[in-house]
């Protein structure tokens, strides 16, 4: 009998251990998953305003993906991603569409898409939030402030976001124009999972 005290003490804290990581391993205590989004293209839009000689333009992105992962109520866990097609962008005007797609500027030929990912997500006051993003533009990355809205109205829910960029900085210098852009993703959105 005191020989099977003894093992049994020895079995014990092993017991122990393995239980408690086969509650980690079941989930106990793990955090829930950010909801997805779907965004409806129909009545979204992303643009970038621009001067081109002096001009104000504005053109659209005809072709776009976003994969969306966030929940209002944890902000931290988070994660955005765009992919824009370069070449897709339409100002109404093919000749300055095509100067647009050209080395000077978005360069499609040689960078065909535009990527932005997110880095952080914090909550300012919701549905406000402040999203730190790395864009990659014409094969240039940097990460960049960008003010968020995050409205969850079910299936009227919104994205919005406005990011100032600095076209120097991912070697768009042309001639005439560019001393800033603007990109505004304007999304209609439903979150698909609670």
């Amino acid at each position: 009998m005191s020989h099977f005290v003894a093992r049994l003490r020895r079995l014990l804290p092993c017991a122990l251990v393995l239980g408690l990581f086969a509650g980690v391993a079941c989930g106990g205590g793990a955090p829930a998953a950010a909801q997805e989004w779907r965004v409806n293209k129909a009545k979204s839009s992303v643009t970038l305003q621009l001067s081109m000689d002096g001009q104000p333009v504005e053109g659209r992105f005809g072709i776009y993906k976003f994969e969306i992962r966030f929940d209002p109520e944890e902000p931290a866990d988070g994660e955005i991603t765009a992919l824009l097609d370069a070449s897709s962008i339409s100002t109404g005007d093919s000749a300055r569409d095509a100067v647009l797609y050209g080395p000077e500027w978005l360069n499609a030929s040689a960078f065909p898409t535009i990527r932005l990912s997110s880095a952080s997500i914090r909550e300012k006051t919701a549905p406000e939030y402040n999203l730190q993003a790395d864009l990659t533009l014409r094969g240039v990355t940097k990460r960049i402030a960008i003010p968020l809205t995050v409205d969850d109205q079910g299936t009227a829910g919104k994205i919005y976001a406005e990011a100032h960029l600095d076209p120097a900085v991912f070697g768009i210098r042309p001639s005439a124009g560019a001393a800033e852009m603007l990109l505004i993703i304007d999304l209609a959105a439903t979150h698909l999972t609670n």
